[in-house]
């Protein structure tokens, strides 16, 4: 997968995986709110129906956003079986890197690893893998 054109990148894949899972799980390290707002109703829908979502975001370098926080946390709330977690290095050394995007069904899981971040270029315009 790669954001090359608009139907083979991340957005369209993870927002077909919400379509289908029971459970997800995300760690990035950085979460925007232009990736946020972008997943936002796949998410929703995804959270309606019943699923279970935990999301882990890095704080290292001061790139996720306050705004997508708590606006993750607001969309999350209602939803006592959803998770959002905000990740600290245990050193000033050791930084909190991951993009990785897990999803669970009854009949199958999928991994997603690679290297785009929860933000509009992550997710739609950077060339990511």
């Amino acid at each position: 997968m790669t954001n090359i054109d608009r139907i083979n990148n991340h957005l369209t894949t993870l927002s077909e995986k919400l379509k289908v899972s029971e459970k997800a799980y995300f760690a990035v390290a950085f979460l925007k709110d232009s990736g946020l707002s972008m997943l936002s109703e796949p998410i929703l829908k995804f959270l309606e129906r019943g699923g279970n979502l935990n999301l882990i975001a890095g704080r290292n370098f001061a790139l996720t956003e306050p705004k997508a926080l708590k606006e993750l946390r607001k969309m999350l709330e209602p939803y006592a079986k959803s998770k959002l977690f905000l990740a600290k290095a245990n050193s000033a050394t050791s930084v909190f890197h991951p993009k990785l995007y897990l999803f669970k069904s009854k009949k199958s899981c999928s991994i997603i690893s690679g290297s785009a971040n929860m933000t509009k270029g992550g997710l739609q315009k950077n060339k990511e893998s």
